[in-house]
């Protein structure tokens, strides 16, 4: 599995953090964005959802005995078999909230992207990176 970014959150210089101005928040020291990085981080988070659901199609037969001789009439059978197919629900859905979450990230990374270049054109194309 690839290592996973750090992401190292500041304050400020002077302690002053953001200060509250007129209900809105007045941030005193730039705020960076490392667009690449934030959208390597949700392609590995999205991965992390594809390998939840690999793993899974790979031992989804051996979470619980098949019906056969013998199990017949047996609550613990019925028991396993009944919580094993909770757990494969379980483990779908996170594997596609680890997934969207993923998509989600990206998603932020190319609004931030856009913000810039929106910015960068009311300034007359001036950017700071």
């Amino acid at each position: 599995m690839p290592s996973m970014p750090t992401v190292v959150v500041r304050e400020s210089a002077t302690g002053a953090g953001a200060v509250p101005s007129y209900g809105r928040v007045r941030m005193t020291e730039p705020l960076w964005i490392d667009v690449p990085q934030l959208r390597r981080l949700g392609e590995q988070v999205r991965t992390c959802g594809d390998d939840v659901r690999k793993d899974l199609s790979q031992v989804r037969a051996d979470l619980a005995t098949a019906e056969g001789a013998g199990t017949s009439g047996w609550a613990a059978h019925t028991a396993l078999r009944d919580a094993a197919e909770g757990w494969r629900t379980f483990l779908d859905g996170y594997a596609t909230r680890v997934g969207e979450a993923g998509s989600q990230v990206i998603a932020a990374a190319d609004d931030y992207a856009t913000a810039d270049r929106r910015g960068a054109a009311r300034v007359g194309g001036r950017r700071y990176e």
